[in-house]
């Protein structure tokens, strides 16, 4: 007795589910660049440390605002265990990029100048070029409320007095979801506060 699928080829088992898992790697692959570039854009926000002199007059740092300086590098230079920080800002001030310096020097980055002119085209600026990145940005004191509130960040953010350098606001940025606000301290030691 012959048998009549001796001519027949066997289709492999496999064939069918080809095509149904490239399309499935693909999408996949598709979803995660999605939510990796729309992944919680961070941005550090601190004022200028201590200048040498009346702002007006654009002075350098004081001896104390180097070594604040110095504090803010020790305390951002690993701040994201994997990256790192993605970029440094610092508006045109003497103190300002002169705070960004010490750090940007350890990661070996530049300080690069925020035109605070007009600080919503600056902050939209930033958060759509840094998306899903940590950015520092180095301001004057009266700027750090609106920059917040710019940032979609909380709104009563308290004014910054005179003398108060210690603060560094830590502004998240998700993809989805409500912004959020926070505030820490550093340099404490400098300002004669024991923490």
């Amino acid at each position: 007795m012959k048998k009549r699928h001796r001519g027949l080829r066997r289709k492999p088992i496999f064939a069918p589910l080809l095509l149904p898992v490239s399309l499935f790697m693909v999408l996949a692959l598709i979803v995660a660049w999605f939510y990796d570039s729309q992944a919680t854009t961070t941005i550090l926000i601190v004022r200028h440390a201590e200048p040498a002199g009346p702002l007006a007059a654009d002075p350098p740092l004081s001896s104390a605002g180097e070594r604040r300086a110095a504090l803010l590098a020790d305390s951002l230079y690993d701040v994201d265990v994997i990256r790192g920080l993605d970029a440094i800002y610092a508006v045109p001030l003497q103190a300002a990029e002169q705070t960004a310096r010490p750090l940007a020097t350890r990661l070996d980055m530049p300080v690069n100048r925020a035109d605070d002119s007009d600080l919503g085209k600056l902050m939209d600026g930033i958060v759509s070029r840094y998306k899903g990145r940590i950015v520092l940005l180095v301001a004057r004191g009266e700027q750090l409320p609106l920059i917040t509130a710019e940032l979609g960040g909380h709104k009563s953010t308290p004014q910054v007095a005179e003398d108060e350098f210690t603060n560094l606001y830590i502004v998240s940025i998700p993809w989805s979801g409500r912004t959020k606000t926070l505030r820490v301290q550093y340099g404490l030691e400098l300002a004669g506060v024991t923490p």
